[in-house]
């Protein structure tokens, strides 16, 4: 049901992955940066499909590993699935207004980074920063937690979609608009060093992450239920 990038020439719908073996989406102490930049077409909200994906690794089978997406409601989201050793994820408001604020005009650099420090607070971070707006690094806009790192296994690797088949349910959840220049790093990156920042402004020493016990600046993100809603009809909460 739309557009879909994987390194194949066909689906591999079933038992087998479209991943090439040996595949590595972390580095060697489980750390990772998936990083791209978008151009919507028409709003998350306006969307006829399930979700808006950017980056996963899904499968038909035991191979559900990740996926990083944006929902028709409006959120960011990095999801560990059934099969990838690790439970938790992130989830943040992309912004609504603002110099970042959501549009069909701009492009947009989306990222998500895990630290390799499986189980500590706050070890995955959502970026979302409009390209042209003069930053000279990412906006940070939350942060998640995964209790483990993701354990290697490969499943259907897939940009802009999900590989993914079952009844009434075909590659359902494209992104509808284009994707540039995506990127899989085995490091968590600074918000300084992402591919959108001019070279010469990356060139900054390593800062050492504050631990849990530490002040920090960052900001404060506050996560509240807003309603609920079964079969697309709202319910008391």
């Amino acid at each position: 049901k739309g557009a879909i990038l994987i390194p194949g020439t066909q689906l591999d719908n079933g038992g087998l992955d479209n991943a090439p073996g040996g595949f590595r989406y972390f580095g060697p102490d489980g750390a990772f940066t998936f990083e791209m930049v978008v151009k919507l077409d028409l709003m998350p909200k306006e969307s006829p499909y399930i979700a808006l994906d950017l980056l996963t690794m899904e499968g038909d089978g035991a191979d559900r590993v990740f996926n990083f997406r944006i929902e028709k409601d409006g959120f960011l989201v990095f999801v560990p699935l059934p099969h990838c050793g690790a439970s938790g994820g992130a989830i943040a408001t992309i912004p609504p207004k603002g110099p970042h604020a959501i549009n069909t005009s701009d492009w947009f650099h989306v990222a998500v980074t895990y630290n390799g420090n499986g189980g500590v607070t706050n070890n995955v971070k959502l970026f979302w920063t409009r390209i042209g707006s003069g930053v000279a690094a990412a906006n940070h806009i939350g942060s998640g937690s995964l209790s483990n790192d993701l354990n290697g296994v490969l499943g259907d690797l897939a940009i802009g979609n999900e590989a993914r088949q079952f009844f009434q349910n075909t590659e359902a959840e494209p992104f509808p608009g284009c994707i540039d220049e995506v990127r899989i790093s085995g490091v968590a990156r600074r918000p300084d060093d992402f591919f959108f920042v001019a070279p010469e402004d990356r060139l900054r020493e390593t800062q050492a992450e504050a631990s849990p016990a530490a002040p920090t600046s960052q900001p404060r993100f506050r996560l509240a239920l807003a309603n609920v809603l079964v079969d697309s009809v709202e319910k008391e909460v």
